[in-house]
């Protein structure tokens, strides 16, 4: 009897504990944010669940749901707050000012070392041995990513053979089609974009082998880059199994390749610095060579060579891949006309036709272009979802406000404490784009008047300015992506060789519509589409090109 009385009134217990959970949360959020404190915490969001605290709402697969519903409630100008996720108490940073001074916090005082593991070991598969022998070393593998990828004659030189490989994959694709001017292919963009683009990208890094010895790494790739998320929270075979399957099916193509490489060369691997061997066959770029003789170095087993050539491939591709897809459906979109003609205008100026027809790009000269520059800065600022991670080892004072503000303040935050500053909070902050709004794709947002002579005559210059200190694609500080030059000439180079190859028509231009967001966990880094669009490829006449 007892033990039913109990039972009865569990519920009434259950509803106690999270109406009480609810109420000391909410007077202590509202107390945090009436504080006259110069320095203070971040105010603690209010919950109702112990534990579990706000981490429902914030895994909100609706792109950017979370943000939208905190700001409801939340006031922006706080520049901060803290959300109980799982247990931890994580502080969200939205002020620019805070984001930039942390960036600037030295990595012995706050890092993302614990994030770099995880993401090796679950998400890439590397054994913790490996990892014991590469996590001390990280730096020099950053090392080798800044020289061959930062640098800008080394980026160019990159690009320049990514523009190739990309070529001779287009000219397969070209003779498939006939080569013919009337004849037609009907594709759906991005799940043919993204098959070219990877085919080029993996060639340009890691050589020609590497699809010879394993041809079904573009479509493992896919499938393991959909996982990518659920792997880094740690869900185990039982509530991913697509994910761990296409995470060992990858690592063991890959493993073939630098097995069938080691045999051809015999474990050698050149010199990455010859002048003279920009790229080779077998192990492909610089950068693919230095980290190559990097892992014989560090004495990695074949398994966590494969684990860390599969981590710099998502870095690779993730992000522009993506990014070329919503660029191209932008500059095709039947409404807004003048922006085809205008971005063709732009490649033809860094476009050569050979005396075999084929076309070389001037990837410095293209990459400087107005209007293109313009166009991929607002991809990143309406399709990139990065959260830029910091664990701290110390207590830190991050300013909120501009130094030239009157009343100055400042966000403490304690040691041993998770912070987190999420892209969207300010990429789609309406507050800040206001004409157009944030949630508007604008091709010209970041174009500027040459000088105020000039305007008249539609002169521009491409400038961030409109972006202010507002946006972190990349990440920021010490652990920015070092290969962002590299992505920008290959996402750059990928639109030039489309347009200027193929005629591309949507296959229905009266419904043509570009695509909402797919659903995804947050910190997805590049938004992929919600659906695709089918497009008749055409290929251009010689004198079209």
């Amino acid at each position: 009897m007892a033990f039913f009385n109990l039972f009865l009134a569990a519920p009434t217990v259950l509803l106690v504990v999270l109406a009480g959970t609810y109420l000391w949360t909410n007077i202590r959020y509202r107390l945090a944010l009436r504080s006259t404190k110069a320095v203070h915490e971040p105010p603690h969001l209010p919950y109702a669940i112990p534990w579990l605290g706000s981490s429902l709402e914030f895994l909100d697969q609706n792109v950017g749901g979370f943000y939208h519903k905190l700001f409801r409630r939340h006031p922006r100008d706080a520049g901060a707050c803290t959300a109980l996720l799982g247990g931890d108490s994580i502080h969200l940073l939205n002020s620019p000012t805070a984001v930039q001074a942390m960036f600037k916090l030295k990595n012995e005082v706050a890092n993302r070392d614990s994030m770099n593991r995880n993401i090796m070991l679950n998400c890439c598969g590397m054994s913790a041995e490996d990892y014991d022998k590469y996590g001390p070393e990280y730096h020099q593998d950053h090392q080798l990513s800044q020289e061959f990828l930062l640098r800008q004659s080394n980026a160019n030189e990159l690009g320049i053979e990514f523009a190739r490989c990309l070529r001779d994959v287009l000219l397969s694709e070209l003779r498939a089609i006939g080569g013919e001017q009337k004849a037609t292919k009907r594709v759906e963009l991005y799940d043919w974009l993204r098959t070219a683009m990877f085919k080029a990208s993996a060639t340009t890094y890691m050589g020609d082998h590497v699809l010879k010895s394993y041809p079904d790494f573009a479509t493992d790739f896919i499938a393991w880059d959909s996982g990518f998320l659920d792997l880094m929270f740690g869900f185990g075979k039982l509530m991913a199994p697509k994910a761990h399957a296409a995470r060992e099916k990858a690592i063991a193509g890959i493993t073939k390749w630098i097995e069938d490489v080691d045999r051809l060369t015999e474990g050698k691997c050149p010199y990455p610095n010859d002048p003279n061997v920009a790229w080779e066959p077998n192990w492909g770029s610089r950068l693919s060579r230095g980290r190559q003789q990097l892992w014989h170095d560090l004495g990695l087993s074949q398994r966590g060579r494969a684990s860390a050539e599969l981590g710099i491939s998502f870095g690779l591709n993730s992000n522009a891949i993506p990014a070329t897809n919503w660029m191209l459906l932008h500059i095709l979109d039947p409404k807004t006309p003048d922006i085809l003609p205008r971005v063709l205008a732009e490649i033809k100026t860094a476009a050569v036709v050979n005396a075999d027809d084929t076309i070389t790009l001037d990837i410095q000269k293209l990459a400087s272009q107005p209007l293109l520059q313009s166009i991929f800065h607002e991809t990143l600022r309406r399709y990139t979802d990065v959260m830029v991670t910091r664990e701290l080892f110390d207590d830190v004072k991050l300013p909120l406000d501009d130094n030239d503000k009157e009343s100055s303040r400042s966000l403490l935050l304690k040691k041993g404490s998770m912070v987190i500053a999420p892209s969207l909070m300010n990429h789609w902050d309406s507050t800040f784009y206001v004409d157009p709004p944030a949630d508007v794709f604008y091709a010209e947002r970041f174009l500027a008047p040459a000088s105020s002579e000039k305007k008249e005559i539609g002169e521009y210059v491409f400038s961030t300015a409109a972006a202010g200190n507002r946006m972190w694609p990349w990440g920021g500080g010490k652990t920015i992506c070092p290969g962002r030059l590299f992505a920008k000439q290959e996402a750059m180079a990928a639109v030039a060789m489309t347009l200027l190859s193929f005629d591309i028509e949507p296959v229905d231009k009266t419904s043509f519509k570009i695509p909402g967001l797919a659903k995804s966990n947050p910190g997805s880094v590049s938004l992929a589409p919600n659906g695709d669009v089918e497009v008749w490829l055409r290929p251009k006449s010689k004198s079209e090109s």
